[in-house]
């Protein structure tokens, strides 16, 4: 195995499988807000205004949980793997340090992915929400690709020192650029 395999095989476990902050903040919190706004929020909606509203807002709730995924998460999975001393370990690793950060930007591109398929069929099981082959496969491969501006946010935000520090940082990115957005 190369390297760079070894390293995104070793990223993919410790962010993944070991790591359930992602679903509840990246998954379950974006789902919950997909229900509130399209099955409580919208009982005096016309049939045809909700058909609409449902994919939209669904497509809002994906692009949401990737950028928390692409800030928050980031910055606080590198901070934490500074203060727990993993960042030395890599350092000391034969692989360049450059394949800790790129593989971790394709683990988050891939979970990305994952809760991008999640809410999507989410949607589909409770709004039956439907959407064409292609919107699909943009949605799930193209979209967090496109997202990786925001991960590069995140990792930048990563060193700016103390985790109380990362946190206000990341808070007041993601969410006057989600209010600013319209999500």
């Amino acid at each position: 195995m190369t390297r760079f395999g070894y390293q995104l095989q070793l990223t993919f476990k410790r962010l993944i499988l070991r790591n359930l902050k992602f679903f509840f903040f990246n998954l379950i919190l974006p789902l919950i807000f997909y229900l509130l706004f399209t099955k409580i929020m919208t009982i005096d909606m016309p049939k045809e205004a909700l058909v609409v509203w449902k994919e939209n807002y669904l497509i809002s709730m994906m692009l949401y949980s990737m950028l928390l995924s692409a800030v928050i998460s980031i910055s606080n999975t590198l901070h934490d793997d500074n203060t727990q001393h993993f960042t030395l370990f890599i350092e000391l690793t034969p692989a360049p340090k450059i394949y800790y950060y790129f593989s971790t930007l394709l683990v988050f591109i891939c979970m990305s992915s994952l809760s991008t398929l999640g809410l999507g069929l989410f949607g589909i099981l409770v709004n039956h929400v439907s959407f064409s082959l292609l919107s699909w496969a943009f949605l799930i491969f193209i979209l967090p690709i496109i997202a990786s501006p925001m991960m590069l946010i995140g990792i930048m935000i990563s060193f700016s020192g103390s985790s109380n520090v990362i946190n206000l940082l990341s808070n007041l990115i993601v969410f006057p650029t989600a209010i600013l957005s319209g999500l």
